[in-house]
């Protein structure tokens, strides 16, 4: 049976190899979520509208005007009739 010392040693390696798997996973998260962002002004400065962003991703109206704005992009004009939470539909 393995002593306490053991015990400790070996929770503790195995604490320190969860949580550098955690950082790598919410590193990678927050690449993913910066190359999604750019994506979505590049796809709005090449000419699509809000509501074909929203269509392909299940963004609400209001995120990806917020998107736009940290991407640096012009306000956005509110579209009629495109719902809040559109997300929480499953995108469509």
């Amino acid at each position: 049976m393995p002593s306490v010392d053991e015990k400790g040693t070996t929770a503790m390696t195995e604490l320190r190899a969860a949580w550098r798997r955690h950082v790598r996973h919410v590193n990678a998260a927050e690449k993913s979520r910066e190359e999604v962002h750019q994506a979505i002004a590049q796809a709005l400065q090449d000419g699509f509208r809000p509501r074909d962003v929203i269509d392909a991703t299940g963004l609400s109206a209001e995120s990806v005007r917020r998107i736009a704005r940290e991407q640096g992009l012009p306000p956005l004009q509110k579209q009629a009739g495109v719902p809040v939470r559109r997300a929480e539909r499953g995108g469509r």
